[in-house]
């Protein structure tokens, strides 16, 4: 027997193990055996009635459990069956295995076997020796803390005040699940998100099952005032209880779920609807009243629904309130809470010019309210304007390092801070500074272990060394990252950190390299069901591919502008539309050119982003240089160049500076 390695994975087809990277991934008999015989037969298609033969000859069974394993496999994997990595399906043919793998023998890796088992060994004997240490010094710490008051209850809580009311009772724990940590004032409260019910006419889209269950973990773990059960852990308690994830609990699954995982709140979410009528019907059961609460959602496009929904959930229902518990003053102004909250589902939903205007009006009653500022300065870099929301960031850090009592949530906050403004550095050419700031955040992310923001401020990092042309402190930094996000499991880091390291390696001229992180890229975001990644990765992989194969690269862009439009995300459709007219405009088909740059525009102006046109106006110019008309391209890179410097991109104006030299030295050529 042998044992098959392709990309990060193994399968062992004697012991019918699967791993990735060392980590076992949990599969049903069934679905191993399939996955073997696949392998062996790689060469050929293996039909369902070969399939049902090897796999289920022992039983009769219908089509439905090829299905079902083949779906099992592809989720394993991180294939899709429109983009297929590993499993390709031939209609009324079968299945084939297509990806490349090396095999080797057990017996040349039986020190390492025998290796792993005294590992695991002493893991255990050391394991428990820590549990028990650390149950001793819980035993001893809740023997000192004091019980805290009961907060009120929240029968007939409705819609309009369940943000306050979480507010006010986001200190207390589960009682019936765990009557310790209830006890403990200063625990964070618990919440555990369950995988989206799916009644969609995509029905089998795992992204809205299970992807949308992780955009919003990510969400709510951003705020850092709550804990979230891992997705892992949900799916494990779902599955031991044999409830399939596209299922919606009752009251008594919920309160268990909630006993089990010692959550104070749990979400659930279900999604309806089809073509431009979509609905979701979000849910929170509040352990400790045993007490459900939801708000109905509409949208006609999938895409703003999603927006919408992940607003409610983490800037209404959950933190809203609780973000102005850190400024008591705005606290206690019933009618500034709403018009924050309104400012966040502007912001979530691209209304960029009215989240200003909101974010505006509460700094007018409240100019010290640091999260408001925050919040405005992320605004006003979506609007472009950099160096009003530089003043404002640097605000926010002066003003925390000022503070003599620092909250955590504040110092977090002038990390978030520090990044956004690095970035804003980088944009405008000083890069020490940007370094500067990301090295301040490091340190503060460090210091409270937040190894997902850690993760993400070692990938700025990577920006200023690539800058610098350090391309290995670069690829350094994103290892270090893609560790970090390895380590808590966050697929969606994981996807955009391989996809980082794909430019870094093509950088050096490692164009295999670079091929083979993006197909882990691929198989990572369709795992995490992140449909945006999904896409962005296949322009990337476009790019690679229009080297040797203008075909394929054609297909690849294709497809991502159709995910991009399927998803309804304006702003990401700028960056299919851009390749699309720039791949058109390489192969001097004028027509297909302009209908691109035509739909790039109208995409800005449905922004109303200054930074998105001057994104387009770009891609315009290098159209006009295709059709030889050079006094208009002059023109318009004198327009962008003023713009660029009044919105304060100054190393984007740099850059348009140095074309407009290089078409002004283009025109002296011809003329002489």
């Amino acid at each position: 027997m042998d044992i098959y390695q392709f990309s990060l994975f193994k399968f062992d087809s004697t012991t019918l193990t699967l791993t990735q990277n060392g980590h076992v991934i949990e599969l049903r008999p069934k679905s191993k055996l399939l996955l073997k015989v696949l392998l062996e037969n790689s060469s050929q298609i293996v039909d369902k009635n070969q399939l049902l033969a090897s796999v289920w000859s022992e039983s009769v069974v219908g089509e439905n459990v090829i299905y079902d394993a083949i779906k099992e496999l592809r989720q394993a994997l991180g294939d899709s069956p429109r983009h297929s990595l590993f499993i390709q399906t031939l209609p009324k043919k079968g299945y084939q295995w297509i990806y490349p793998y090396d095999t080797y023998q057990p017996e040349t890796i039986i020190n390492r076997v025998t290796m792993n088992k005294l590992k695991r060994h002493l893991i255990k004997i050391f394991a428990f020796a820590g549990i028990f240490i650390i149950g001793l010094m819980m035993v001893s710490y809740w023997l000192k803390v004091e019980p805290v008051k009961a907060s009120k209850n929240l029968t007939g809580l409705t819609n309009d005040n369940l943000l306050s009311e979480i507010a006010d009772s986001s200190g207390s724990g589960n009682a019936t699940s765990n009557q310790s940590m209830a006890n403990n004032s200063n625990r964070k409260p618990m919440i555990a998100i369950l995988p989206f019910v799916n009644q969609t006419s995509h029905i089998d889209a795992s992204w809205i099952t299970l992807g949308l269950m992780d955009i919003l973990e990510n969400n709510v773990a951003y705020q850092d005032s709550f804990i979230t059960y891992p997705s892992k852990g949900i799916l494990s308690l779902l599955s031991q209880q044999s409830i399939k994830p596209n299922t919606l609990l009752d009251e008594f699954q919920l309160e268990k779920l909630a006993q089990t995982t010692s959550a104070d709140y749990v979400v659930s979410v279900t999604v309806s609807g089809e073509s431009n009528d979509y609905g979701a019907h979000a849910s929170i059961y509040i352990a400790k009243d045993k007490l459900s609460v939801s708000r109905q959602i509409e949208d006609s496009s999938l895409g703003n629904l999603i927006n919408k929904l992940n607003f409610q959930l983490t800037d209404r229902f959950i933190h809203g309130a609780l973000t102005f518990e850190h400024h008591p003053a705005a606290m206690q102004d019933d009618f500034m809470v709403r018009i924050f909250a309104e400012g966040n589902e502007a912001l979530l939903s691209r209304q960029h010019y009215l989240a200003k205007h909101y974010f505006e009006i509460v700094l007018q009653h409240h100019p010290e309210f640091l999260e408001a500022k925050f919040k405005l300065a992320k605004t006003e870099v979506e609007l472009g304007d950099l160096n009003r929301a530089k003043n404002l960031l640097e605000a926010i850090i002066d003003s925390q390092n000022n503070t003599a009592e620092r909250l955590r949530v504040d110092e977090l906050l002038a990390a978030h801070s520090a990044n956004l403004l690095g970035k804003i550095h980088y944009y405008q050419g000083h890069y020490d500074k940007s370094d500067s700031l990301f090295n301040y955040a490091q340190a503060i992310f460090e210091k409270h272990k937040n190894d997902k923001w850690l993760a993400w401020t070692y990938i700025l990092k990577s920006r200023i060394a690539g800058f610098n042309r350090n391309p290995m402190l670069a690829i350094q930094h994103l290892n270090t990252a893609l560790s970090l996000y390895q380590k808590i499991e966050h697929l969606r880091g994981q996807g955009w950190t391989l996809q980082f390291l794909a430019e870094r390696s093509f950088e050096i001229n490692q164009l295999e390299q670079a091929k083979l992180y993006l197909e882990h890229s691929l198989a990572v975001r369709n795992r995490a069901g992140n449909q945006l990644g999904v896409a962005a990765t296949l322009v990337k992989m476009g790019a690679y591919s229009a080297i040797d194969d203008k075909q394929k690269a054609l297909k690849l862009y294709l497809q991502a502008l159709e995910i991009y439009q399927l998803v309804g995300d304006k702003n990401a459709e700028k960056v299919g539309l851009s390749v699309l007219a720039n791949f058109w405009i390489r192969e001097k088909n004028e027509t297909k050119a302009a209908h691109f740059v035509d739909k790039l525009f109208e995409n800005a102006k449905a922004l109303q982003n200054e930074k998105v046109t001057l994104d387009a106006q770009n891609v315009k110019i290098n159209f006009l240089l295709m059709k030889n008309q050079v006094s208009e391209a002059k023109a318009l890179l004198k327009e962008m160049i003023s713009t660029s410097d009044r919105l304060g991109y100054l190393a984007l104006n740099k850059i348009f500076v140095k074309r407009l030299e290089s078409v002004e030295r283009l025109t002296k050529a011809d003329s002489e």
